[in-house]
């Protein structure tokens, strides 16, 4: 077998196992979770000038949210849709939270 051979079998990946997957995307939403809280944050202080308190109290209110979601068949983004008109699932939305500057979702 020759050099170039031996660097093209090197080359092949060997395949993703679902536990390797899922490490990987553990870490992806220990990762991503406090971005989008942060984002959150800077905008309510940025663009609503909320102190850190009311931001901290809103933090706590989302976190009994998050917390009751499942609980007695309360699902967080269908109430969401029902009370804002906001629905984060549908792509309509995503596109729309896609568009740079101020969008109307």
């Amino acid at each position: 077998m020759g050099r170039a051979e031996r660097r093209a079998q090197q080359k092949i990946k060997q395949p993703t196992t679902y536990l390797h997957q899922e490490k990987r995307w553990k870490a992806h939403i220990r990762e991503m979770v406090p971005k989008i809280y942060a984002a959150f944050c800077l905008v309510l202080h940025e663009k609503y000038g909320l102190t850190f308190e009311q931001i901290v109290d809103i933090l706590a209110a989302t976190q009994d949210l998050w917390q009751s979601d499942g609980e007695n068949g309360f699902d967080i983004l269908k109430a969401c849709a029902e009370k804002t008109g906001i629905n984060l699932m549908s792509k309509v939305t995503a596109d729309a939270l896609d568009v740079k500057g101020d969008a109307e979702i």
